[in-house]
């Protein structure tokens, strides 16, 4: 696949306001874009000063679509590879986000949903698929093939270090625990998940993002 320029005729930076209003724009602040085809958009939602971003890098692929909704922050850095064909992402409201990593890779056709008032710390890895092939020797089968994607609900705060895989889901006002490794679909919400690999660890919990001297 070849690298284009920022401005690639083909590919959109979109600001869908608040009243309504589309509009196109050149770049985003801070945030660092290469292309890797045409026909993509970045759409992001609300007053474009509520994308408080301290640092991206994003790569986009052929016909794909990132979408970025109102007050998103990014403390730290955020890296998003969606250079494959066909890679849909789709942030949520509220959005707060320490560093994280996504990588699609050279895998077509990935998706990664991430719902409102998601709140994580630093050293997060979010891998759309495993990167390389691994078969069956006795079938010649290939055995990870993505399937289902990521999909991350509303209001979940994940911790330091988490690593989360292919074809997984957390349900939304969950915590995952540091240094936690997600490689599995999980459907109960209010949970704690944790351990390598992550497993619920406790259930009928809620979180509040303020301090705990403050919220007691």
């Amino acid at each position: 696949m070849r690298e284009m320029e920022q401005k690639n005729p083909g590919n959109h930076i979109y600001n869908e306001c608040s009243d309504g209003n589309i509009v196109e724009i050149d770049s985003l602040p801070n945030t660092m874009i290469k292309y890797y085809g045409s026909d993509s958009e970045i759409i992001v939602k609300g007053d474009i000063n509520s994308y408080n971003v301290k640092h991206a890098r994003i790569s986009v692929g052929h016909n794909s679509k990132i979408i970025i909704g109102e007050n998103f922050r990014v403390r730290f850095e955020i890296q998003i590879d969606a250079r494959a064909d066909n890679t849909s992402i789709c942030f949520g409201k509220n959005v707060n986000i320490g560093e994280i990593n996504i990588l699609g890779g050279d895998e077509p056709n990935l998706s990664l949903s991430i719902g409102d008032d998601f709140l994580n710390s630093l050293g997060c890895y979010i891998r759309l698929a495993d990167g390389h092939t691994i078969i069956d020797m006795r079938t010649n089968e290939v055995i990870n093939i993505p399937k289902s994607g990521i999909t991350i609900g509303d209001h979940v705060w994940v911790g330091y270090d988490v690593i989360i895989l292919k074809d997984s889901s957390i349900p939304s006002n969950s915590v995952v625990g540091a240094g936690s490794l997600i490689a599995n679909h999980f459907y109960e919400e209010n949970s704690i998940i944790a351990g390598v690999p992550a497993r619920i660890i406790r259930n009928e919990i809620s979180w509040n993002s303020s301090p705990i001297h403050k919220f007691k």
